[in-house]
């Protein structure tokens, strides 16, 4: 509960009440995991990692890999300190970034707040802040300076989430130049003190489809009316199998079953080439993530990395589709070669799951006019783990300008195999043809649909409002297991193998000491004492 507002006037004591807008606003600190680089332990002075690094446990990301952490690995040449602990992160002119659990409430101001630095003279200084929606190349508001030479300062950027941002996590974003280095990331938010408070409850455990009643405590903390009639909402992520008796009630009674697949989307960097931005008619060959390759049809199964003539552009209408990409401002090409099936390829951070189906697909376009107002090569996608192609869809390329078609392909992992725990990778070609004909590419997708997992997570959502102030939430998880067993098992601190349940109901009793005796006076199959072990 907060506090209501108190003012001493001289002489007098007294509770004033004032209209909601003139309340002062507070901060809240919202939790940046790893805020200071330092969850990756290393070891040693002079230690460090690249964040794309597969072995890095920290929780921060990169995006073209070129990004680190590091352990005073330049201490001998005077570098900086760091502020706290011992890592510090470098830009390497690369973006850092979170996409954060946490979530926009809209009217709500954030100040996301990181020490800047840089050691040395002669080097380019210049620092970028961002927030970002949950894709973190869709850049909210940006905030860009000069980190000091020789010393940290501390610099912010400031934001104020919109109805169209409110629910969607918060993205935060960095970027320095080459021997620019970041430290002690915070992240606040202000509210209103007379804003109603809201506590969800505790995560609780549950079993599929079994009625849970909720037990929130809300406050209204508004010192001229306590009465004030407050709204209340419940909602879960995800919703699927989440069912309110009545989600306008306080503690309303909800039934959650565990389905017995999930639908979730596979991580593609820059999937709409929309990285980098590009003027109208402008283009480059090297989009981040993507590399070019190619494979020569006398050794169809070898991928080659080098120059494949690919890369992205921001159509004209003079290269077709009236100079509008189908999704964002950029498509890439890939350019057909006699011989040769030529494009792009890249290797997600997401390895190959058992018993997952994957559903890759692609835009496919003919840049007509590029084109010479002909035909164009065939496309053709594919979907690998380990370097070893597992799906691909061939097919041919709209005939003119006017469409975009879909490629598309499935593929079902199963219980065993190879290529299993190997690194996913997409790659996307125009087939052997005439030397200098385009094709395109956009909206890359990929989403696996697994088993969902025992326990299955449920985030829970209460969203309280006042009528005055923006609405506030707090969540809870249920764990939701198969059945009652499970969850009294793992939820109770029982063993899962516990040794004594002999009937599987999750308790050992007389019954159990039972079904131990009957199995020993029928076993006639013994014709020696067992050993003690």
């Amino acid at each position: 509960m907060k506090n209501s507002l108190i003012f001493a006037i001289v002489g007098f004591v007294v509770a004033v009440c004032l209209p909601v807008s003139s309340a002062t606003a507070d901060q809240w600190a919202i939790t940046v995991p790893d805020a200071g680089f330092d969850d990756h332990v290393l070891n040693n002075v002079g230690d460090w990692i690249d964040i794309a690094d597969i072995s890095y446990t920290g929780a921060w990301k990169s995006h073209s890999g070129d990004a680190w952490i590091d352990y005073g690995y330049y201490e001998a040449d005077g570098d900086l300190p760091a502020l706290s602990g011992n890592n510090k992160a470098y830009g390497y002119e690369d973006y850092i970034y979170q996409i954060l659990d946490e979530t926009f409430i809209e009217g709500e101001t954030y100040t996301l707040s990181v020490w800047v630095g840089q050691a040395w003279e002669g080097y380019e200084n210049g620092w970028r802040l961002y927030f970002t929606g949950e894709d973190y190349t869709n850049n909210l508001i940006e905030a860009s300076g000069d980190a000091p030479v020789g010393s940290w300062q501390q610099v912010s950027l400031v934001y104020t989430a919109t109805d169209a941002d409110a629910g969607k996590k918060i993205g935060i974003k960095m970027w320095g130049e080459k021997y620019v280095t970041f430290e002690d990331v915070t992240l606040d938010v202000e509210y209103d003190p007379t804003a109603p408070s809201v506590d969800a409850g505790e995560d609780m455990i549950t079993w599929s489809g079994e009625p849970v009643t909720l037990d929130p405590n809300v406050v209204n903390n508004d010192p001229c009316d306590p009465q004030a009639p407050l709204t209340y909402l419940w909602t879960a992520d995800p919703a699927d199998g989440v069912v309110f008796d009545s989600n306008s009630i306080e503690a309303p009674t909800v039934t959650i079953t565990k389905p017995a697949l999930t639908l979730t989307a596979v991580t593609i960097v820059n999937p709409g080439f929309e990285d980098p931005v590009l003027a109208d008619g402008s283009w480059t060959s090297t989009p981040p993530a993507w590399t070019d390759g190619y494979y020569d049809v006398t050794a169809p199964t070898v991928w080659v990395v080098g120059d494949s003539d690919s890369g992205v552009y921001n159509p004209t209408a003079a290269d077709g589709y009236g100079g509008v990409a189908p999704e964002g401002d950029n498509v890439m090409f890939a350019t057909s070669g006699a011989g040769y099936d030529q494009g792009m390829n890249q290797v997600l951070s997401a390895n190959l799951q058992a018993n997952t189906q994957y559903d890759l697909s692609a835009l496919v376009g003919n840049p007509f006019l590029f084109n010479a107002s002909t035909t164009t090569a065939d496309y053709r996608i594919e979907l690998l783990a380990g370097g070893v192609v597992l799906a691909s869809d061939t097919g041919p390329s709209p005939a003119d300008d006017t469409t975009w078609t879909t490629a598309s392909l499935t593929y079902n992992s199963g219980d065993s195999g190879a290529q299993l725990g190997e690194a996913l990778e997409i790659r996307l070609l125009a087939v052997d043809f005439t030397d200098g004909k385009g094709v395109d590419f956009d909206d890359v997708k990929l989403t696996a649909e697994s088993p969902a997992p025992d326990p299955y997570a449920v985030k829970l959502t209460l969203t309280v409002n006042d009528g005055e102030n923006p609405p506030v939430t707090d969540t809870m998880t249920i764990d939701v297991y198969d059945d009652a067993c499970k969850a009294a098992r793992l939820g109770m601190g029982l063993a899962a193998n516990n040794p004594g349940d002999f009937d599987g109901n999750c308790i050992t009793d007389f019954e159990d000491l039972a079904v131990m005796t009957t199995k020993w006076l029928n076993d006639t199959g013994l014709t020696e004492p067992i050993p003690k072990l």
